[in-house]
């Protein structure tokens, strides 16, 4: 199923992200990470990771103009990665199976491009 399918089934929203979400959104991600990496942290704490995980999924979902829905917001959004593989912008004609391994620069230049 591609995103546009979760979109028309009401599990996605169409979204137009911006500069500014971009930031804040990595700023979380990387507060999240660091305070999850933080000494004498107890195992709920360290649970930050998740949160950070999250909101770097919620990231790439709104780069490529989408944001889930509220019904199962958490599940739609780590699900949706799985679909995209950075198949958005330059690799949007690409299928999921054709790109093995998104690359970081790949998906890099892909949020660039969207912000």
């Amino acid at each position: 199923m591609s995103l546009p399918d979760w979109e028309r089934n009401g599990w996605l929203q169409s979204h137009k992200s911006s500069p500014n979400e971009v930031r804040d959104l990595l700023a979380v991600v990387d507060r999240d990470l660091a305070d999850s990496a933080a000494e004498g942290l107890s195992a709920d704490w360290r649970m930050n990771m998740y949160n950070a995980a999250l909101q770097a999924a919620t990231l790439a979902l709104a780069t490529a103009g989408y944001r889930a829905s509220r019904d199962q917001h958490h599940y739609r959004i780590i699900q949706s990665l799985r679909e995209m593989s950075c198949t958005h912008g330059p690799y949007q004609d690409a299928t999921r199976d054709s790109v093995p391994r998104a690359t970081k620069t790949s998906c890099a230049s892909a949020f660039r491009a969207s912000a």
